[in-house]
């Protein structure tokens, strides 16, 4: 499988999301996809916390299984949740959920979910 499939994949994913009348903020690779190209294999969506359990249900009927799980200390309690699909043995596509908020490790910024959301 190529990369345009995992792509394909990870495009119609975000399709049903929004189809679903979910609210979330994509960030990363795929966001800045607008822009410019990027490779990337994995989506990073940030959702408020009342969100959660519909974005797990969503993400393991679609056959995601959860993979890492971490609470980041930001100003914004935030909980990184990792899944992974894979389409194929070596093709896994990956989905990021960011619970209730999202920081840079470069600069340290911290930005809540209703921040990101009202300014996308």
């Amino acid at each position: 499988m190529s990369f345009n499939n995992r792509s394909d994949a990870l495009i119609e994913l975000i399709e049903e999301l929004t189809q679903q009348g979910h609210e979330y903020v994509l960030v990363g690779g795929y966001a800045v996809s607008a822009f410019n190209a990027r490779f990337s294999t994995d989506l990073d969506i940030v959702v408020a916390p009342d969100s959660k359990a519909d974005f797990v249900e969503f993400l393991e009927q679609q056959g995601f299984e959860e993979t890492d799980s971490h609470a980041k200390k930001w100003f914004y309690d935030t909980e990184v949740i990792e899944y992974e699909k894979r389409l194929t043995p070596q093709q896994p596509i990956g989905f990021d959920l960011l619970v209730n908020g999202l920081g840079c490790r470069q600069t340290e910024a911290q930005w809540s979910f209703d921040y990101l959301y009202d300014h996308s």
